[in-house]
């Protein structure tokens, strides 16, 4: 069944990644003063647990404070639907107090939904439970299959799919993969649309990422093009995308975190899984063509 469109998805881990980013007194503060002295006792029977970082020293500057909320919310992106490891990184880095402070003050940025019980176990219940990670197969760069792989990953097993999700037209694959170089940022359709200014000649972004990403020459798009609106292949291809997308989680954990949103009344397409959440590491190329390209938006 095919997802009907909505907002953006909200949720206790988006708003902890949001509240990190920001930087902002009251949250250097807690990790000034809060920073965990020694490092809690290990669990053998989870030995994904036992590599720590601790924080001994205060935090000294702003790229000192980076640092250690990206590491924080690393840890974090790894516990999947399981609220006892959730706390457990956060003892990594924090104090007990320090903890409890940063989940207050993340319960003041957090809607009412999810305020009814004070117990922390409760706010992470319903975290994505995969990452998606990409990887580059650049020596095969066909038609069918582009030189991505796009794979789910368990955080719970750390395994990888055996099978890459399969998608059924190279836009569709294409605009996916815009997607989680952009996750929860809100896309107008023009921005979709317009053109890439520095490329010769220009052409709409989604279009050079397929030609630079599958087998496709200019001539052949060019035909396609022109013979379709590119409304309405953004359209059909975010069907698409979303269809293969739910058959290869296979219901496997709540779909709304992967799948391509459509706001009707703001206009803006999205998607909501956070950036934590993917692995574009083993696709150098994707980053150069994000920094490249994307900026004007993001």
């Amino acid at each position: 069944m095919q997802k009907n469109d909505k907002e953006m998805k909200i949720h206790p881990f988006t708003s902890l990644c949001e509240l990190l980013r920001k930087q902002d007194s009251e949250v250097l503060s807690i990790f000034e003063r809060y920073a965990a002295k020694s490092a809690p006792q290990h669990r053998p029977t989870m030995p994904h647990l036992t590599e720590m970082i601790v924080a001994t020293k205060p935090i000294m500057n702003k790229d000192d404070a980076k640092q250690r909320f990206d590491d924080l919310l690393a840890r974090i992106s790894n516990c999947g639907d399981n609220f006892f490891a959730v706390y457990e990184e956060m003892s990594k880095v924090l104090t007990s107090d320090g903890i409890g402070k940063l989940l207050v003050l993340l319960k003041d940025n957090l809607p009412e939904e999810f305020l009814k019980d004070d117990n922390y176990k409760y706010l992470f219940k319903g975290m994505p439970i995969f990452k998606i990670k990409v990887i580059d197969q650049e020596w095969r760069r066909t038609r069918a299959m582009g030189r991505y792989d796009i794979k789910f990953f368990h955080t719970g097993t750390r395994v990888d799919d055996v099978e890459p999700i399969k998608f059924d037209t190279a836009i569709a694959k294409a605009l996916f993969l815009l997607f989680l170089m952009m996750p929860r940022t809100e896309i107008k359709r023009d921005e979709i649309f317009e053109e890439v200014k520095n490329s010769s000649p220009l052409r709409p972004i989604l279009y050079k990422l397929i030609t630079d990403s599958f087998d496709y020459d200019e001539d052949h798009l060019e035909g396609y093009y022109n013979n379709n609106s590119f409304e309405d292949i953004v359209k059909d291809s975010k069907s698409i995308a979303n269809r293969n997308i739910q058959v290869a989680l296979n219901k496997r954990d709540a779909e709304d975190w992967y799948l391509i949103d459509y706001d009707r009344k703001l206009k803006y397409y999205s998607l909501s899984l956070p950036e934590e959440m993917i692995d574009l590491s083993q696709a150098p190329s994707l980053l150069e063509f994000r920094d490249k390209y994307l900026s004007n938006i993001k």
